[in-house]
């Protein structure tokens, strides 16, 4: 059971004594030492605008657009020691699970990853400016990173480290050595690190230059690389995306070892972390100074896994927590509950497709100079309907014309309403191109038919179509919506298909991903949640890690390798709506809706100024009622 959680009754009336039971077998505990106090700091003040790097010895007052440059103006500021916090009160976030406490970035995988970017104790190596979601603020020079050169050939970034940020626990300062071992484990060979992938497609290695700046070295395509810094390193890096390389203790390490650094709790947040317990709780503390400045109004944070979202909504309007996220069905009624609550939406959207496993396309692996056709998963027979060889054109446009019928199934207006409550969008593209998006095609709707999905079917020799397999993972509740999975198996069976509804965890089926052997359809977020001028459908190309269960062919993916080069964001647009143009008509995916993470929030939080992201962020902004 919980430790001094005060939701006995609640965990009782939703029947989680089991659940949590279960929880506890994989519990770790970290002991956190104390803080310490920053007398002194550095601060810059920065524009950037792509190109090259220019440094300017005084205050900006206005930023400026220059087309063509970067524009860094530095100034040195002189912080005196903070005074003592009015903090007040507990803040208690209720979470569905609580992850484990990994310290080592090469052994953090998505959801750990996730965790650690939100609760307050991790910095990442550079922050946005604030900008009220889901506004995604400027590139700016308020983090451990203060400014950066880019070298003219794009073959290293030099970075200079902000002098003043302090570990907890007595491990005194963070230096340019620290962020270098952070980096080069993240990016080691075997790390699993949840973007090891993409750092590694234009990161070779991390250096030292001199006592303040590092150099992270470009990987050349006769290196697996690239050839240059991704288009989008820079907000890869930052505080807004759960993907960024968390700061880490070399001395730890060196002192240590890998083992117990895995489970020491060192860090630069302005929160220390007082108890870790996973599938349980995690309880955060302020520091008396923190480096930024900040002084958090709460003098305590709890972060509390409840899995069961009624044992959730029961909390909640009881006040035993103040923050949850709840599928969005829920929202409506909760918030309507609880006079004078209110909800905060802290992302763009993030769709929901149907992946049909196993059409692996691919010939080569480009990096590696490798021949990967055929892959384990290729299964183009007819137990297999969804699967085309395209070594073979008859099984090509069969396969085709059963994804197009089984997509043609699906009632996204219907899910909408019954899955999201009407508060998410109808989706059409995985890659999350909208009608009011340039580059946009009206040939990518899907119309809802199902008596001419039954008809496409009969053409392609099942009149009463098949057994489907369909994955849904139930333990990826952050990124997906698993009714929405039950209603289009529901809706595949009204047309005559037999469902075999699949419910193995993620973690277990990652593997056959990563081998590329998996070979059914399965339910999983689309790329709608990324930005159009990011690089889109990298899981469709041969890679060491994640893949969706399916690989393009090279010649289709092209663009995505000239958009790792390309710095007008229009282009990489274009290019993008190249590739979504393919994976529409060969119907790869089945996009369903898009729905956005909405937090709410008991009328005792009367501030909170989180920034764009996926979960729970910049706790140290909260203010409670007195």
């Amino acid at each position: 059971m919980c430790k001094a959680l005060g939701l006995r009754w609640i965990i009782a009336a939703a029947g989680l004594a089991l659940l949590l039971a279960a929880a506890l077998g994989c519990t770790t505990e970290v002991e956190v030492p104390g803080e310490t106090v920053i007398v002194e700091k550095e601060g810059v003040k920065q524009v950037e605008v792509p190109g090259e790097t220019v440094v300017v010895e005084k205050e900006v007052v206005k930023q400026v657009e220059v087309p063509g440059k970067t524009v860094v103006v530095e100034k040195i500021v002189v912080a005196t020691p903070l005074p003592e916090p009015q903090q007040s009160g507990e803040l208690v976030v209720g979470l569905t699970v609580v992850n484990p406490p990994i310290f080592l970035p090469s052994e953090e995988h998505f959801a750990a990853g996730a965790f650690l970017a939100d609760v307050g104790v991790f910095e990442s190596l550079f922050r946005h400016s604030w900008a009220d979601p889901p506004e995604l603020g400027e590139p700016s020079s308020e983090g451990i990173g203060t400014s950066w050169t880019i070298g003219p050939d794009q073959s290293y970034v030099d970075i200079k480290i902000r002098d003043g940020v302090m570990f907890n626990g007595g491990y005194g300062e963070l230096t340019v050595e620290d962020v270098v071992h952070s980096y080069s484990d993240a990016i080691r060979e075997g790390s699993q690190f949840q973007r090891a992938d993409f750092h590694k497609r234009y990161l070779k290695s991390a250096e030292v230059i001199d006592g303040n700046t590092m150099r992270l070295n470009t990987r050349t395509p006769d290196e697996g690389g690239i050839g240059g810094l991704d288009p989008t390193w820079w907000r890869q890096a930052a505080n807004t995306t759960a993907d960024f390389v968390f700061m880490v203790s070399k001395k730890v390490y060196d002192e240590k070892g890998p083992e117990e650094a895995l489970t020491t709790m060192v860090a630069t947040g302005p929160f220390n972390a007082v108890s870790w317990v996973a599938g349980e709780e995690l309880i955060i503390e302020p520091k008396v100074s923190h480096w930024r400045g900040v002084s958090p109004k709460i003098e305590r944070g709890r972060f509390i896994e409840l899995p069961e979202i009624s044992t959730q909504i029961a909390a909640w309007q009881v006040g035993e927590i103040h923050m949850f996220k709840p599928p969005i069905r829920f929202i409506r009624d909760t918030i309507d509950s609880v006079p004078r609550s209110w909800r905060k939406e802290l992302d763009r959207g993030t769709g929901q497709s149907v992946v049909f496993g196993g059409n692996y396309w691919a010939e080569k692996w480009l990096e590696r100079d490798e021949v990967v056709f055929p892959r384990s998963g290729l299964k183009a027979d007819d137990e297999h309907p969804w699967i085309g060889d395209p070594r073979d054109d008859a099984t090509m446009e069969r396969a085709r014309k059963v994804r197009r019928a089984l997509s043609m199934a699906i009632d996204r207006e219907l899910l909408n309403t019954l899955a999201l409550d009407g508060l998410g969008r109808v989706s059409y593209t995985n890659s999350g191109f909208k009608d009011t998006d340039k580059g946009w095609s009206p040939d990518w709707v899907i119309p809802y038919d199902p008596d001419g999905a039954k008809a496409l079917l009969a053409e392609t020799g099942f009149p009463d179509c098949f057994t489907i397999p369909f994955q849904i993972a139930p333990d990826l509740g952050v990124v997906v919506i698993v009714d929405v999975g039950k209603a289009v198996a529901q809706m595949w069976t009204q047309i005559g298909c037999k469902v075999e509804i699949e419910q193995t965890a993620y973690s277990a089926r990652r593997p056959t991903l990563v081998e590329r052997s998996i070979d059914i359809p399965w339910l999983m977020q689309s790329e709608a949640y990324s930005f159009l001028d990011q690089s889109k459908f990298h899981s469709m190309i041969p890679n060491a890690g994640f893949n969706y269960g399916v690989e393009l062919p090279n010649d289709v993916s092209q663009p995505w390798y000239d958009n790792l080069k390309i710095g007008d964001p229009a282009e990489r647009i274009a290019n993008n709506a190249k590739m979504e143009e393919f994976v529409s008509h060969w119907m790869l995916f089945a996009p369903m809706v898009e729905r956005t993470q909405s937090w709410l929030i008991r009328p005792e939080v009367v501030e909170w100024r989180p920034y764009f992201g996926l979960g729970v962020n910049s706790i140290e902004t909260v203010v409670l009622e007195r």
